[in-house]
């Protein structure tokens, strides 16, 4: 089976593939340049006869630079005390 896999973006993109079921083999990535487009090749043969579920799952690998990372600096202060009012107040 032939699954049509397009990269729209300028930047290489590299997919991760998961399959799941009985009798599904592929390769577990597959990898674009920049406004490339490829043909998965996905196989299919059961071992025994009846009926077969399955599905592949093609996932981006993404990146991200240490400057996305980092987590902002909030300075702390002491909590002020609330008081609530009771229905008997």
């Amino acid at each position: 089976m032939e699954v049509g896999v397009n990269n729209p973006t300028d930047s290489k993109l590299t997919l991760e593939v998961e399959l799941d079921g009985h009798g599904l083999t592929g390769a577990s990535t597959l990898v674009l340049a920049g406004n490339e487009r490829q043909v998965y090749q996905l196989s299919f043969a059961p071992t025994a006869v009846g009926q077969h579920d399955g599905r592949s799952v093609l996932q981006a690998v993404i990146t991200l630079h240490q400057s996305y990372l980092e987590w902002p600096k909030y300075k702390t202060a002491k909590p002020r005390r609330t008081e609530l009012e009771t229905e008997n107040s």
